[in-house]
């Protein structure tokens, strides 16, 4: 019974790392180095509404039942429109030199560029990830170890379990049985 749920907890185990490295396998996709991207910035102007402290004075009458005019002083924020310079920044991706891009927006080798001045491997693959592909690869990895981690702690518990489970029983078993030999001899009383 022991070795059955240690072979199923083995085998489940194989199966989910098996599941979980070709998950890996499927999304790993090269990313081209055909590519070159520069941020650029533009600069436009802009009217904005600045605020800054001003006095701002007003004349009315003195008093409620006075015929003289008094100026009147009030601190506040004063609103401007100015023209200013914002800057823009942007992404601007291109195909590098000795490729074109094509119909369906990838980089090719371009046919009418000199082959001398093209960076050839040779019979090598150009493989080329961006730091963002290695970050990707590296939490895929993280991650199928924390599973595989929680996976393999599950099945020892439960082989744990099982195991405390089976030794139980088998204790009671044991103690009922001395209970019915014991009622079942004679007694040798005097």
């Amino acid at each position: 019974m022991g070795s059955e749920s240690s072979y199923d907890g083995q085998r489940n185990v194989l199966h989910s790392m098996l599941v979980f490295a070709s998950i890996t396998c499927l999304t790993f996709s090269l990313v081209s180095g055909r590519l070159c991207t520069e941020v650029k910035a533009s600069n436009r102007m802009e009217e904005v509404e600045v605020g800054f402290p001003c006095t701002q004075t007003y004349t009315a009458r003195c008093g409620w039942f006075s015929l003289d005019y008094c100026t009147f002083y009030h601190r506040t924020i004063c609103k401007k429109l100015v023209n200013q310079t914002v800057t823009f920044y942007y992404a601007e991706t291109w195909c590098c030199t000795g490729y074109v891009m094509a119909e369906n927006s990838s980089c090719v080798e371009d046919p009418s560029f000199p082959e001398r001045q093209l960076l050839k491997m040779e019979g090598k693959k150009e493989i080329t990830l961006s730091p963002g592909a290695y970050a990707g690869i590296a939490s895929a990895f993280v991650f199928m170890a924390i599973v595989i981690f929680f996976i393999i702690n599950g099945v020892r518990k439960r082989q744990k379990g099982k195991r405390d489970k089976d030794r139980v029983i088998e204790e009671e078993t044991s103690q009922e049985l001395i209970a019915r030999r014991l009622a079942a001899s004679p007694s040798t009383e005097c």
